[in-house]
């Protein structure tokens, strides 16, 4: 973590002010409290400013002031559809079986197979717990799990059905221009213009490279020559601000789910002029690889764009969290407005990361368990019960589900194996802690994309850690370990020190221990 991360973000508070029975919720409040989830996709917390980040994103920080922000949040598999089925069901990839990217339904361009399984009307989310118990449920975004429709959400907007919908006319007219002028997103059509220095870098880069699937997602990175209010991520705000406004005495869930920063890595002009990619500074960790990950399509992308590339990249990134943190403001202005914010349960988050530059990569798409891509963003408000702390507990995606149970009144069903953070939210002594350590994990999907309930033949690997220590052990025998203390940056395996031998043991067995609990054996 950033060595500035402790300063920065006590000066905001200074200025802001696996237990399977069925457990009982926390001691009942007056009125039900209302539920908004506010999801990212791709959020490394490097970037913002309230995790001492480089974007300024007050509307962001002002939500942290308000509430618990944790330092240690990770999410437990760094894939979109993996990460968001912890999230709503309070299991483990290897419990719930969606260890591929559910696309068959939410991304119809994509060639899957037929058999594809992802979240159906069974599974047991917190969501469709809430709905049962009278909430009005509304999904606005990215979803990512549909293998049906469930009929728990009052009404749902995504970005490959209404979205596209709505912008048909506008795609087919950008269509007409000449075939360099727009990049094709899954079959959203979006024109750009690319820098100079950009367009330089991407005619340096391999033939082969330009060949590959998704080349075009890389070499047509640039501003988007749409406007703001074309935008998908400003669409889905509109549509949970019009709900917020609107609610009335009915409890409500509202769950806008953004694409921002995720590809594709293109952005409004306004956002684009805001960061100079010759004042971007690369991370201290950018020339520090690691050979097991030389292959993987996030370190061939740096390899061929080049440093210019990489700066690049991150201006338009930054410039996507920029325009988040905007959403993020209107959202909770909307809900100001509504005199329910005290009474209303706010989490901000991520499904996963993104390597931003960190070890030479960017983007996702690697087999590591850096904290670029395992850590997320994680506040959760709740004016009314809650008070504003910044803390390094840590606390994981999969025990968000079996938190928001507790805290809105409702038993935890014996399905979530996530940890209940209520008790320690409400009291933060350090008895109240539900766990020392928290658990990612990588795991191969089978060709069929089918939900299989996982084990060793599936396993790539885990990490285990805390706010001080990082182990991961991959199914080759390979393992790593780093001082998070000491080294943030995760520049420095200690596997091969022996004078972390005793360390290195201690973590093994609390991973031996972390895997039983959570009945990976």
């Amino acid at each position: 973590m950033n060595k500035n991360l402790v300063p920065a973000l006590s000066l905001l508070f200074l200025l802001g002010s696996c237990n399977k029975k069925i457990k009982e919720p926390v001691e009942k409040s007056i009125e039900e409290p209302n539920v908004l989830v506010i999801m990212s996709d791709q959020l490394n917390i490097k970037a913002l400013s309230c995790y001492g980040g480089i974007v300024p994103t007050p509307n962001i920080d002002k939500l942290a002031t308000a509430g618990v922000l944790f330092k240690n949040g990770i999410c437990n598999l760094p894939i979109c559809s993996p990460s968001r089925a912890a999230f709503f069901l309070g299991q483990y990839p290897h419990e719930h079986g969606i260890i591929h990217n559910a696309n068959r339904i939410d991304y119809p361009t994509e060639e899957v197979a037929d058999t594809e399984e992802a979240i159906t009307n069974e599974d047991p989310t917190f969501v469709k717990y809430l709905s049962k118990k009278d909430y009005a449920t509304h999904h606005y975004g990215k979803w990512h799990l549909t293998q049906e429709p469930v009929d728990y959400f009052t009404d749902e907007y995504d970005e490959h059905h209404q979205y596209a919908d709505e912008m048909r006319e506008v795609f087919e007219g950008i269509k007409k221009q000449p075939r360099d002028k727009w990049m094709n997103w899954y079959d959203w059509i979006l024109p750009t213009v690319r820098s100079k220095k950009f367009e330089k870098a991407i005619e340096l880069s391999n033939e082969s490279f330009k060949k590959k699937k998704y080349a075009e997602f890389v070499s047509k990175m640039g501003r988007l020559e749409l406007p703001v209010e074309q935008n998908f991520d400003v669409r889905v705000a509109d549509h949970a601000i019009k709900t917020i406004s609107e609610s009335e005495e009915k409890p409500f869930c509202v769950i806008a789910s953004f694409n921002y920063p995720h590809d594709p890595n293109v952005i409004p002009l306004k956002y684009y002029e805001m960061f100079d990619p010759e004042k971007i500074k690369l991370p201290e960790n950018y020339n520090v690889y690691e050979k097991l990950f030389d292959d993987s399509w996030s370190r061939t992308v740096v390899k061929n764009i080049g440093e210019d590339g990489v700066k690049e990249f991150l201006r338009i990134y930054y410039g996507s969290v920029k325009l988040l943190d905007d959403q993020v403001g209107r959202i909770m202005s909307a809900l100001e407005k509504t005199g329910k914010k005290d009474n209303t349960i706010v989490i901000f988050t991520a499904d996963h990361g993104d390597m931003m530059g960190e070890h030479g990569m960017i983007w996702k798409s690697n087999n590591s368990f850096y904290n670029g891509i395992m850590k997320v963003p994680y506040i959760i408000s709740y004016p009314e019960r809650i008070k504003p702390q910044i803390t390094d507990v840590p606390i994981s995606l999969v025990d968000f589900a079996p938190t928001i149970m507790s805290l809105t009144n409702q038993s935890i069903p014996a399905s979530m194996t996530g940890k209940d953070y209520s008790k320690w939210l409400l009291n933060p002594i350090e008895e109240n802690i539900p766990q020392e350590y928290v658990l990612c994990e990588r795991m191969i999907s089978n060709k069929k994309s089918l939900r299989t309930k996982c084990g060793e033949e599936q396993m790539v690997g885990f990490s285990l850690m805390n706010a001080e220590w990082k182990y991961i052990k991959y199914k080759s025998g390979e393992e790593f370990l780093y001082n998070l203390t000491t080294d943030p940056e995760e520049n420095v395996d200690l596997v091969k020190n022996t004078l972390f031998d005793g360390r290195l043991q201690v973590m093994r067995t609390a991973l031996e221990h972390k895997l039983k609990d959570v009945k990976f054996y």
